[in-house]
């Protein structure tokens, strides 16, 4: 009897559970399924890895003074690039033409200079520096003595002598006068590069007197015109400065150009003879006709000093580093 009730027991325990795992399976199928849907923004998409072409280097930019377009007057083509350019800014039969192509090039430069200046009424001065392109420049209220008293001979190179002690008696109250024999002999170098390259070391020996000359007439300027407005007469030094040694480098003449003294002193004794000057009145030292020489002298001579700390000031220690090496 026992024994028949405890088959009966299993029985119904076997039935239970198959009935209880069926309901379990029937409520599993009855449970709602709940949707999620996807956004497509939601998903990321794997983008391929961008390759940037690299940007070709950037030409440097250089700071430039307000210019003025002075057009040519008549059509000039057959004395060369610069010459020409120049020659045809000036009517036919004026009497700065000259048989060397050098000197003709740098006194038509002043003839310019003086029509564009005389152009613009008095306190102006002016400065052709080839391509239609001129900078006019108000006169500071200082004087070219003052400027010679400031240079110290071991920058004064043999340009001093003429322009800043004879031509200051002429010239003394126009002290931009210094500008405009620098613009000439800058004009004067560029057209020796392009036609004849004997010719071309006493116009850039010239050219980089002049830079000095320039930069203690802006030191002379911030000392005695505190009123003057010096952003354009900065600019164009800053622009005539580098413009020089691009002139010098294109000539390879920091480099291996070499100077013929001969050359150069002939030269030189006769534009003194033209200015009514004697041959006992011109000396020249081998350190004259050496721009490397000079341009040592302005990175490294004691008495260069106050400039060198002035140029830092003025135009910045990375411009100075840049252009002349200190």
């Amino acid at each position: 009897m026992k024994k028949n009730l405890y088959v009966s027991f299993l029985l119904l325990l076997a039935i239970f559970s198959v009935w209880s795992f069926k309901r379990q399976k029937e409520e599993q199928k009855n449970i709602p399924i709940e949707k999620i849907e996807i956004k497509e923004s939601e998903v990321e998409e794997e983008k391929p890895e961008e390759i940037k072409e690299e940007e070709p280097p950037k030409e440097e930019v250089k700071e430039e003074p307000e210019w003025i377009t002075y057009p040519k007057l008549r059509e000039v083509n057959n004395l060369g690039v610069v010459l020409s350019d120049i020659e045809s800014h000036m009517p036919a039969g004026h009497h700065f033409v000259d048989p060397d192509k050098v000197t003709w090039a740098h006194e038509t430069t002043h003839g310019i200079n003086n029509d564009i200046r005389n152009s613009k009424g008095r306190g102006i001065n002016a400065f052709y520096v080839l391509n239609d392109k001129a900078a006019v420049i108000a006169e500071p209220r200082t004087t070219i003595r003052r400027v010679a008293s400031t240079i110290p001979p071991v920058l004064r190179g043999f340009s001093y002598q003429l322009y800043l002690v004879q031509q200051a008696g002429d010239w003394n109250n126009e002290p931009l006068y210094l500008m405009d024999e620098w613009t000439a002999y800058a004009n004067g170098a560029e057209c020796a590069i392009e036609i004849d390259k004997d010719r071309v070391a006493s116009d850039l020996i010239s050219s980089h007197n002049f830079n000095v000359y320039c930069l203690y007439l802006a030191k002379c300027i911030k000392e005695d015109c505190p009123d003057y407005d010096d952003k354009q007469f900065k600019a164009y030094l800053k622009w005539g400065i580098e413009r020089v040694f691009d002139l010098s480098k294109n000539s390879g003449f920091l480099t291996s150009y070499r100077i013929e003294k001969q050359k150069v002193v002939i030269i030189h004794i006769h534009k003194k003879i033209k200015n009514k000057e004697t041959k006992d009145h011109f000396f020249l030292t081998e350190a004259d006709l050496n721009v490397e020489s000079y341009l040592n002298k302005v990175r490294q001579a004691r008495e260069a000093e106050l400039l060198r700390t002035f140029m830092k000031e003025y135009f910045g220690e990375e411009w100075c580093k840049k252009t002349y090496g200190f």
